[in-house]
């Protein structure tokens, strides 16, 4: 009967591993349905490994409320009763399955299933860390670190589980299924006990963020498997003394022209929550140009996406020279500085290029306007002056102006035939595989830019990702366009791909820009 049962298993892990159109829950790398499966002691074990200090519980509760959810609750995940706040009903904001009921925020399906179980076993659904696109390393990371039994491990606008145990090739977690590939909503209602590989999990989920509601803010490693609350001041102090923040700059200035964008790339990690991460631009005499103040709830932030980033201005820096500091520090107070000099030198203008363009003969894509101009002033004075205390003046004037001005245009709305112009910069024809991109530059237009889009395109031609602004202005910087914040280089594999900008305006009039690079 076993044999019989692994080889289904085999069966199903071979077909769920196949490629798909879209992202479903029942693509995990296995799927226990056997209350008798060898594994499930193993997943159990593994909750040993998790530290639960200061969380109000210990391994051995969180064990049994792990094993209540598989075996026993009314939608237990092997061979339990659907689950009956389903992605097709209202969004509730309270759970029960008979014995345990909690409040949770608004959600249904697997959202409302997550945000259930980390409420009845830490008493919080917690607040988001990691948020980020991960490799299968960095993933395994995140939740060897902090990932606790009865987390909620978020797919941003895709699908949530609930973690229970990983180990070295990949993790446990329940899953409210909703649907298969190919079926109808809610057409497979039931929580299931997945395992997935880190690598098949990111590659699934390749184009989406990820992050773990963090209910149980300890850190895996350090007193691991016990609440210790009597220990409370030893335990804070230890984690105190553990405490690290480190701001990793991967991009940012050394010498800039004037006028010219940059944007900073990197990350700001800490073993604790962030709490505050500051920007700021410095003139030589150490005076503040530009600050910023970026609050982050979680452990990670991407400096790229971030506040700060979006806020240094360096394009209206004069020439001189600067310091750009960034200042992080967590909830526990550990502080982190980081300094980079740089300088900005004046923008290289061409003599007479001005005066070239002020001629008033002119044309443009608009349509052409010709405007011819001819003044003439003549001004004759005279005054005669006699003087026995009598003064006679006399002043005759005569001034003559005549101007001849004439004006033919084809068209007055100078920004209705105009395409927008792009101008890219920071993309290398080569990219080493692994490493992030800075890109900046310009799109301009006669009009206002209604959509400017980003899409990374591979080989194929297959789309990989994508991102779009609606500047709803004349101008965009690309330093701080999302296609510059979301559209990650690092994250792919070595290929050829290209790197499609594609921007519109309010009159209609559209631009593309495709550029061809490999990764190596």
């Amino acid at each position: 009967m076993k044999k019989g049962i692994a080889w289904v298993l085999a069966l199903c892990m071979i077909v769920v591993l196949l490629p798909a159109a879209d992202f479903r829950a029942d693509a995990a790398s296995a799927t226990v349905t056997d209350t008798s499966d060898g594994r499930i002691d193993k997943m159990l074990a593994a909750i040993d490994d998790q530290n639960f200090a200061g969380s109000g519980t210990d391994a051995d509760a969180v064990k049994a409320m792990i094993r209540y959810y598989m075996l026993d609750s009314a939608f237990a995940a092997v061979n339990g009763g659907s689950f009956p706040y389903q992605n097709s009903g209202s969004y509730v904001t309270y759970v029960t399955d008979g014995n345990y009921g909690v409040n949770v925020t608004g959600s249904k399906g697997c959202m409302a299933y997550s945000n259930y179980v980390s409420k009845v076993v830490y008493g919080t659904q917690g607040k988001a860390i990691g948020q980020s696109r991960y490799t299968a390393d960095k993933l395994k990371e995140l939740l060897t670190t902090f990932g606790q039994a009865g987390e909620h491990l978020r797919i941003d606008s895709t699908h949530s589980v609930t973690f229970i145990s990983c180990d070295d090739n990949g993790f446990w977690c329940f899953s409210y299924r909703g649907h298969d590939v190919g079926g109808a909503s809610d057409s497979n209602p039931y929580v299931k006990l997945d395992y997935w590989t880190y690598a098949t999990f990111t590659s699934r989920y390749a184009l989406r963020t990820i992050w773990l509601y963090d209910a149980n803010t300890a850190v895996n490693g350090d007193d691991a498997g016990s609440d210790d609350s009597a220990d409370t001041s030893d335990s804070s102090a230890a984690n105190t003394a553990e405490a690290k923040v480190t701001i990793s700059l991967t991009a940012a200035p050394e010498s800039l022209t004037a006028g010219s964008s940059f944007s900073l790339a990197g990350t700001v990690k800490s073993v604790y929550a962030l709490k505050k991460v500051t920007g700021s631009i410095l003139n030589e005499d150490g005076e503040v140009l530009q600050t910023k103040d970026d609050t982050v709830e979680g452990t990670l932030l991407n400096l790229r996406s971030s506040a700060v980033n979006r806020a240094l201005i360096f394009g209206k820096l004069d020439a001189g020279s600067y310091v750009l500091h960034l200042t992080a520090e967590d909830v526990k107070g550990t502080f982190s500085e980081e300094s980079r000099r740089f300088t900005v030198t004046e923008k290289k203008t061409d003599s007479g290029t001005q005066d070239a363009s002020d001629q008033t003969d002119s044309s443009a894509d608009s349509g052409s306007s010709k405007t011819t101009t001819d003044s003439k002033t003549t001004t004759d004075t005279k005054t005669t002056t006699t003087s026995k205390n009598t003064t006679d003046t006399k002043t005759t004037t005569t001034s003559k102006t005549t101007t001849t001005s004439k004006t033919t245009t084809s068209n007055t709305q100078t920004d209705t035939t105009s395409k927008p112009v792009i101008t890219l910069e920071g993309l290398a024809s080569v990219i080493k595989k692994g490493n992030s991109c800075s890109l900046s530059g310009t799109v301009t237009s006669g009009s206002k830019l209604t959509t400017v889009s980003g899409t990374l395109i591979d080989a194929d031609g297959d789309v990989l990702q994508c991102t779009e602004d609606a500047p709803e202005d004349t101008s965009l910087e690309i330093a701080h366009a999302n296609l510059n914040r979301y559209l990650t280089f690092g994250s792919l594999s070595a290929g050829s791909y290209s790197l499609k900008i594609s921007a519109k305006n309010a009159a209609g009039k559209s631009k593309t820009l495709t550029v061809k690079f490999t990764v190596k």
